[in-house]
């Protein structure tokens, strides 16, 4: 048995029909139309493959080759750099994503490595439009778009550990509880799949179902020692892939209080 999907969070954001390939080796980024398959326009666009995105009609990333932390766009239309935002000189990229309407998020290590911070640029004038600190010790920081809010937190393999709601200007809705609760999967209708340890020290994995817009939830039910295999809502149930020798599937009615 497995998952239908690897990543269950469906993001609600708007997509194009271009498709944009970057090659790294002669810098060059190509334009094509996601529809035929044909090459509109080729250009320079000297981007570190590992750190950019596609987003709003732009291709937004960190200069490649030359180890500064400087971050360009290029519009799509004819490859030409439309800005550059730079972070503080010796600072290391980690991810570049975007994290709300015309906007594209940065993390970044500063020179003295301390702490990792979350930098979101306005993609009409390239600047800052709102900086955070990502909690101490969080490795992979990552977040998706949902509903016009960020479920933020660590990333791991689709899913978000040590999971916050935060809005697209930055401001924090709600915590994660300590980090024990991490988001597994979205419906795109507003509601989150969520797992976390049942408190007492039980080893007992719970999961449960809660609505990102009015933070309504339900209550947990156990599912085992070992971590889910995987997730789904679907309708008005929650289905759940069990993990172990003695693999099943069940399905809970979700009924939000």
């Amino acid at each position: 048995m497995s998952p239908p999907t690897e990543k269950g969070i469906r993001e609600t954001l708007r997509t194009g029909t271009d498709v944009v390939m970057l090659n790294h080796q002669d810098e060059k980024g190509r334009v094509i139309d996601g529809r035929t398959g044909k090459v509109r326009r080729t250009g320079s666009v000297p981007l570190d493959y590992d750190a950019w995105t596609v987003y709003e009609g732009l291709a937004v990333g960190l200069v490649g080759g030359g180890g500064g932390a400087v971050v360009d766009a290029y519009r799509l239309t004819d490859l030409k750099r439309a800005w550059q935002f730079k972070l503080p000189a010796g600072s290391s990229v980690d991810a570049v994503r975007p994290c709300g309407p015309k906007r594209v998020c940065v993390v970044a290590d500063p020179p003295s490595g301390v702490d990792t911070y979350v930098h979101a640029v306005d993609m009409i004038s390239g600047k800052e439009a709102w900086k955070m600190t990502a909690p101490s010790g969080m490795i992979d920081v990552g977040w998706y778009v949902v509903d016009g809010r960020l479920v933020f937190g660590e990333e791991n393999w689709g899913s978000i550990g040590e999971a916050s709601l935060i809005d697209t200007n930055g401001k924090v809705l709600r915590s994660g509880d300590g980090g024990a609760t991490s988001v597994l999967c979205t419906d795109g209708g507003g509601r989150a799949a969520m797992q976390k340890i049942r408190p007492g020290g039980s080893g007992t994995w719970q999961v449960q179902v809660g609505h990102l817009g009015s933070g309504d939830i339900t209550d947990a039910v156990d599912v085992g020692a070992e971590q889910p295999a995987a997730v789904a809502l679907t309708g008005d149930s929650l289905v759940v892939l069990s993990a172990g020798a003695d693999a099943h599937v069940r399905a809970y009615r979700v009924t939000l209080k």
